[in-house]
């Protein structure tokens, strides 16, 4: 349904002869050929794309369009590096880093200056293609992950019957979650979360929620104060506030065995009744869907912090253009018709995975239901929910992540104090920066 009447026209180039004169975003209708290689997902996923892709070559009869499946990260670089044709392929965020630095990817920033639906992309999906810094686009997102809360409705539910004078709310913010840990300490031990891997995640939501985006010198470089060059926010007085928020949900609601589990143990004791809560991203909706009876759970926005707001890291997959493409302009130009917002849509359909377009959710009342109404509160309200990333292009940040995490959990379990720790935080990305400059 979704594919129908979105056929790309001969060229989405607006007419200003400024925009013209900085890039042609078209298929000029010369005989080329385009080799996508996509991860794989699905062969509904796989379908879907040949369909999109057909449509296409309808369109442009002289464009030829080959999908490649492969399984993983690994098969992808063996192709690369054995000079297989490339000229789209899928990536997932945490690898465009390595593949910028390798130069293997064309920044497509000056296509997305003149792609009439750039603007409708969510707030996610815009950070995602800006992870490599504000003036550059090396990968445009497919679909977002966004962590969420999950919660036992059932047990909610029990308290409030029981408890007709003191409502327990659903948790909105990190002050909630504690409330509602507390008081469901007696059926389940609190909050669960994936400890052994991804307390840094969780410390650099708090804390970018309350230092707030305004003040980072660019969102794929949140670890640097705007406003005092080469500096980190650790310092900021925000910052210590959302440290100590920090600490007080961790230690308090998030019982001493998660900061141990990976995300399945968590979702898993979730599911067992051993805690009331979990922090987790949208792969663990299908686990809870099928282990867990209707009405004993229900899934919420992800917790906001001190400014009002929540900002996280955005997990997403995507596009890019080979830097060894033969074909640039037509890749770009089939890559924006594959990222429309009726194709991407149809794909987040088929995938059960969250659109990048802001309009995704009047094209399908599919993203008004279930799960996915929240994951679209999330991505329309974007003066709540915002993103960030780490300084990912950093040489420093090659066995960071390791190394906060460890000290995190000494944080936790008090064996290194909160300034000990903004101190060496502060410390280690003023030094990155010194000795790195500017990268973003």
């Amino acid at each position: 349904m979704l594919l129908t009447g979105c056929a790309a026209p001969a060229s989405t180039v607006p007419e200003s002869s400024e925009e013209q004169s900085r890039v042609s975003l078209r298929n000029d209708g010369a005989e080329a050929k385009l080799v996508l290689v996509e991860l794989e997902t699905s062969q509904a996923r796989t379908d879907a794309l040949r369909e999109i892709a057909d449509k296409y070559e309808a369109d442009f009869p002289k464009t030829e369009i080959e999908i490649i499946t492969l399984k993983n990260a690994q098969e992808l670089e063996a192709r690369l590096s054995a000079g297989g044709q490339t000229d789209l392929l899928e990536l997932h965020s945490g690898w465009v880093p390595a593949y910028v630095e390798k130069g293997m990817l064309t920044d497509i920033k000056p296509y997305m200056e003149v792609w009439d639906e750039w603007y409708s992309l969510s707030a996610a999906a815009k950070q995602g293609a800006r992870c490599m810094g504000e003036e550059h686009v090396y990968l445009l997102p497919a679909s977002t992950s966004q962590d969420a809360l999950y919660y036992r409705k059932d047990w909610f539910e029990s308290y409030n019957d029981a408890h007709p004078e003191s409502t327990l709310l659903v948790p909105r913010v990190w002050e909630e979650v504690e409330k509602a840990a507390a008081a469901l300490s007696d059926q389940g031990a609190g909050l669960a979360v994936a400890g052994k891997d991804r307390l840094v995640d969780y410390m650099d939501s708090v804390v970018w929620s309350s230092v707030n985006v305004g003040r980072m010198v660019d969102i794929s470089a949140a670890y640097f104060s705007r406003g005092f060059e080469g500096k980190s926010i650790f310092s900021l007085e925000q910052a210590q506030k959302g440290m100590s928020q920090f600490v007080s949900v961790f230690s308090q609601a998030v019982p001493a065995e998660a900061l141990q589990w990976e995300e399945a143990e968590a979702a898993e004791a979730f599911q067992q009744g051993k805690t009331a809560l979990l922090l987790a991203g949208e792969d663990v909706y299908p686990f809870l869907e099928e282990n867990m009876e209707e009405g004993e759970w229900g899934v919420a926005a992800y917790p906001r912090g001190g400014a009002g707001l929540a900002v996280f890291s955005d997990d997403f997959a995507g596009w890019g253009v080979s830097a060894a493409s033969a074909s640039t302009e037509t890749a770009v130009h089939f890559l924006c018709f594959l990222s429309n917002a009726d194709n991407n849509t149809h794909l987040s359909k088929v995938t059960d995975t969250t659109p990048v377009h802001l309009t995704s959710y009047e094209l399908d009342d599919f993203f008004l239901e279930g799960k996915r109404a929240v994951y679209t509160e999330m991505m329309k309200r974007s003066d709540w929910y915002q993103f960030a990333s780490e300084p990912q292009r950093y040489e420093a940040y090659s066995g960071y992540r390791q190394e906060a995490n460890d000290k995190l959990r000494d944080l936790l379990s008090g064996k290194m104090t909160q300034q000990d720790l903004l101190s060496w935080l502060g410390e280690y990305w003023d030094s990155a920066y010194a000795q790195e400059g500017k990268k973003w």
